[in-house]
């Protein structure tokens, strides 16, 4: 039944059932995984939306989609309880350089402010201004 949701007409809807079939483990979800990416990318969505989060996420979840993280990037990575993956701020750049070297891109990022108690504190910043053909692989 959850697979049949991923073909709704409804985004939220799509989205959820992602989010459920890779929280439940759902191997034989990812032929429809896919399919429901791929229409997600032909639509032109924008690669930051909650839909295609919970896509992506849920492939990368059930194995079927490779994170790719460069091996310098990954040795500047620290986790946080509640932020993984997170790299200091003093290595933005750098971590950006290596993902574009890599063929990756960032969608967004947000800075978060760690308390020494280790409670964070997220913001929002600026926008992508530009014009971008989401369909491009």
């Amino acid at each position: 039944m959850l697979v049949g949701l991923l073909d709704s007409g409804n985004s939220t809807v799509r989205q959820w059932a992602a989010e459920a079939l890779a929280d439940l483990g759902i191997q034989r979800a990812v032929p429809g995984l896919q399919r429901a990416y791929e229409s997600f990318r032909q639509r032109g969505e924008a690669p930051d939306d909650s839909e295609g989060v919970a896509l992506r996420w849920a492939l990368s979840e059930l194995g079927a989609r490779d994170v790719v993280v460069p091996p310098r990037a990954a040795a500047l990575r620290r986790s946080l309880e509640y932020l993984d993956p997170a790299w200091p701020t003093v290595h933005l750049t750098e971590v950006i350089e290596q993902l574009a070297a890599h063929g990756q891109a960032v969608l967004y990022f947000q800075v978060w402010q760690v308390k020494p108690g280790g409670e964070a504190f997220g913001g929002h910043g600026p926008g992508i201004d530009w014009e971008v053909d989401r369909r491009l692989p």
